[in-house]
């Protein structure tokens, strides 16, 4: 099967903030969301790069055969908790 796909950064916003990830038997689409002015989030890192890595994680995960998306989420978080805790020293 063919998948194809495209997506397109908000007229406001700098940078696309959602991803799009597919497989041979999944396709997950991830919409990132701005967050409002003036709310420190307290990382470094901005919605774009949140969103592609736990893209990266989430297709991973699945590539692998999770046995429910439920279970695929969580570690796909759990992933991407442990990459960015490399990222950062801990």
């Amino acid at each position: 099967m063919l998948i194809t796909h495209a997506t397109q950064a908000a007229p406001d916003v700098d940078r696309n903030e959602d991803s799009v990830v597919t497989g041979p038997d999944f396709a997950v689409v991830l919409d990132g969301a701005t967050a409002a002015p003036g709310i420190d989030t307290g990382c470094i890192h901005d919605v774009s790069w949140l969103v592609a890595r736990l893209g990266a994680e989430l297709a991973g995960v699945l590539l692998t055969g999770s046995p429910s998306l439920t279970d695929a989420l969580g570690n796909a978080i759990e992933g991407l908790f442990d990459f960015f805790g490399a990222l950062a020293g801990v």
